[in-house]
């Protein structure tokens, strides 16, 4: 659009640009990069017009990694299938201009999740504890609160005082301490049991420095997702092994889930439930089928029989593969496709949310239900096994989780297809950081490596860029 030779910035709006490029390092970005050598009085017409593009460009870059995020998730991770929403931000910069209304445009660029938003202030506060050197190496201790020395009682306390865990030193007894060390423990994910074993220790030694690069990958990763929250989704968050259900930004569910091993982590993704499967029958990956149940076969040519499954290509009136010699089948060049027919030992349970996405991950019920009561729930080949299936289950189908879907879940039943009227959206995540159920910034281990990768792509490091997860559910 022609200014007639005007400068598209006016004071105003310059002041408000610089700013916040300035003060990138708030929403986790590097404000080294948006900076730009701004001169308050041009010697020339030229200088001022150039120094008018440079910082429009600088300002459409941040705003674009503010968006969107500096790096797209295919760049990190192999085993990411999170689409980049559209995003150009040209046509609302030059509005804002015009209107004089560039603080709303630059507040707007942040995603607009309150999650978000309390890693913002996370991030300043870990800030400013790595500024103070605050958070000290403790030296090693083992035992309960009460088999702690004095000095190492105080050594404690003041560590758990520096992230809000603790209250006034002196007026903190040895069971307000045990209290505190507990409220860590749980705010870590740890078992809350009072005691200094090597993984409290571990957390607890964990620097500022580095909690602030684990929030800004974090926060990183939110920028990834839809700019604005659904009205109802689902989200997983695979680092802490749970699902949540947000609808008109409340949690309406929430259940504990197993997730992928750390050799074969579920993958990010964002995908639709648009079915919910009752008694689903599950086709046995052929890695699987040839890296785990050949070797049962020839230990035990029963085995198909014993867990229900068939072979839907083997001899004729033979499902079970009694009359295959197996110890003369080989892995690499497995014939068969298995199936395990639906009922008790089905790995995918009595019922299966359909998501179409091409990594075949899913969310689904398990036999091994057991596995739900461990602290961590790292047990899959990639896919999602939640424990509160069947209400979820009846929130997909109804929108509400206690209505009454159960009766369709009957033993020896036949396989069903019941569609959804209204798809739910679903997004599979990794959160290390986040709010926790206290209000208190809550944090998890880099279990598959994610952090890491992200934090040294940001860091412009080399990275190893994570292998296309094989996701294969099962139980």
């Amino acid at each position: 659009m022609a200014r007639d030779f005007a400068p598209a910035w006016a004071d105003r709006e310059r002041g408000i640009a610089i700013t916040a490029l300035a003060q990138a390092d708030k929403e986790g970005l590097n404000p080294s990069d948006y900076h730009i050598a701004y001169n308050p009085r041009p010697s020339t017409v030229d200088a001022a017009a150039r120094q008018d593009i440079a910082l429009t460009a600088t300002l459409l870059r941040y705003a674009r990694d503010l968006h969107n995020g500096r790096l797209l998730p295919g760049a990190v991770y192999g085993d990411a299938d999170l689409p980049a929403p559209p995003f150009n931000p040209v046509p609302a910069l030059v509005t804002a201009l015009q209107t004089g209304t560039l603080a709303a445009f630059v507040a707007a660029l942040p995603p607009q999740y309150a999650d978000y938003a309390f890693l913002r202030q996370a991030l300043s506060r870990y800030r400013s504890l790595a500024a103070q050197g605050a958070v000290v190496p403790l030296a090693a201790m083992k035992g309960s609160v009460a088999d702690l020395t004095p000095a190492e009682q105080h050594a404690l306390r003041q560590r758990l005082e520096w992230e809000g865990f603790a209250g006034n030193s002196a007026e903190s007894t040895t069971g307000s301490l045990a209290i505190a060390l507990k409220a860590f423990q749980t705010s870590n994910g740890l078992v809350p049991d009072g005691k200094l074993g090597p993984k409290t220790m571990q957390a607890l030694n964990i620097s500022a420095a580095y909690r602030v690069q684990q929030i800004e990958a974090n926060m990183e990763r939110w920028r990834w997702l839809p700019h604005q929250p659904e009205d109802r989704y689902i989200a997983v968050n695979t680092a802490d092994t749970t699902l949540t259900v947000v609808e008109g930004g409340k949690v309406v569910l929430a259940s504990r889930v197993v997730t992928g091993k750390p050799k074969t982590p579920t993958p990010l993704l964002s995908a639709t439930v648009t079915a919910v499967t009752v008694n689903p029958p599950w086709n046995v990956p052929y890695s699987i089928a040839a890296g785990e149940i050949l070797p049962k076969l020839r230990r035990d040519p029963t085995y198909l029989t014993r867990q229900n499954m068939i072979l839907q290509n083997g001899p004729p009136n033979d499902p079970h593969g009694l009359t295959v010699d197996w110890q003369h089948i080989s892995a690499s060049s497995f014939p068969f496709r298995i199936q395990q027919v639906p009922g008790e030992k089905n790995a995918l349970g009595r019922l299966k949310l359909e998501m179409p996405n091409r990594l075949q991950v899913y969310l689904h019920d398990t036999p091994a239900k057991a596995l739900f009561s461990q602290p961590e729930r790292f047990f899959s080949h990639g896919c999602i096994r939640v424990q509160k299936v069947t209400a979820l289950a009846q929130y997909a189908l109804t929108g509400d989780p206690a209505s009454d879907v159960a009766r369709l879940i009957q033993p020896g039943s036949d396989t069903r297809r019941l569609p959804l009227e209204k798809p739910l959206k679903v997004y599979v995540l990794y959160w290390t950081a986040f709010r926790g159920e206290d209000g208190a910034v809550a944090f998890r281990n880099d279990v598959y490596g994610r952090d890491a990768q992200l934090i040294a792509a940001l860091s412009n490091k080399r990275i190893t860029l994570s292998k296309p997860s094989q996701t294969e559910c099962s139980a």
